[in-house]
């Protein structure tokens, strides 16, 4: 057999992406990677990506909240609860918004900030998690379909659990 030689700057190339390549996976699950769904604000979005990792949702965007209403046939009984789980929503993305465009810079700062920033959403995602509850608990079995459906609870932080 007559085996061709890889010239040697091909065989180095491929070296340094190879352990390019095994570094990123390691240092995405550690928060430390620029990847959709890794770290503090680094492009969470609709199914966080990375193996092993907890599948997850963000609350509705405020731009679909009168769709959604329209979906779940909000009757004039449950208003009240509706504009609490609605106020809820908004206050989640401006949260949202907020940590993205206040993401410390260094690793080492988003490091540091991480129990912080954590504790944080925690809040955030518990007022949530009782805002629709309050929504849930008015409305019907279609309509809890509908809800589970467009606008299921994200999971929280880890370690928490939310209230069902």
């Amino acid at each position: 057999m007559n085996a061709k030689r890889i010239p040697s700057r091909w065989g180095v190339a491929v070296a340094v992406l190879g352990g390019a390549l095994m570094l990123a996976g390691p240092l995405a699950a550690q928060g430390m990677g620029g990847g959709p769904g890794m770290g503090m604000g680094g492009g969470m979005g609709r199914g966080m990506q990375g193996g092993g990792m907890r599948q997850g949702v963000l609350p509705p965007d405020p731009a679909t909240l009168e769709t959604l209403k329209g979906q779940l046939g909000i009757r004039p009984n449950q208003e009240k609860a509706w504009d609490t789980y609605a106020e809820g929503v908004r206050n989640a993305a401006d949260f949202r918004s907020a940590m993205q465009a206040s993401r410390p810079a260094t690793p080492a700062e988003r490091l540091s900030e991480r129990p912080e920033r954590q504790m944080a959403a925690g809040d955030v995602h518990r007022d949530m998690a009782d805002r629709r509850k309050g929504l849930w608990d008015v409305l019907d079995s279609k309509q809890r379909a509908i809800l589970d459906k467009e606008a299921p609870l994200p999971p929280g932080p880890p370690g928490m659990t939310a209230p069902q």
